[in-house]
């Protein structure tokens, strides 16, 4: 049995969250007939449960974009230029 199912105690969250996106899910809560506090501790819930994050997080390819992969991997590789802090400042007045 988890630790969590026998504590009746109770503690406080503090979350600084977008005042818009706070408001969206409130409306959307007060409609299934759940507080935004109930709805905090059902996903605590189930991160337990789940032992992760309850849903799937979508990675995007985009990020980092092509130009920062493909730089990871040549310094990765071994491809990679060496400079000094002069070359560095040239290459950036350049681009």
């Amino acid at each position: 049995m988890l630790k969590t199912a026998k504590n009746k105690q109770s503690s406080h969250v503090h979350l600084s969250i977008n005042p818009y996106l706070k408001k969206d899910a409130e409306v959307l809560l007060k409609q299934m007939g759940l507080s935004m506090a109930e709805a905090v501790r059902l996903f605590l819930r189930q991160v337990v449960v789940e032992e992760g994050i309850p849903f799937f997080i979508k990675y995007s390819a985009n990020v980092p974009n092509y130009e920062t992969r493909q730089a990871i991997l040549d310094a990765r590789n071994g491809k990679t230029k060496k400079t000094s802090i002069e070359g560095l400042r040239k290459m950036w007045n350049e681009a």
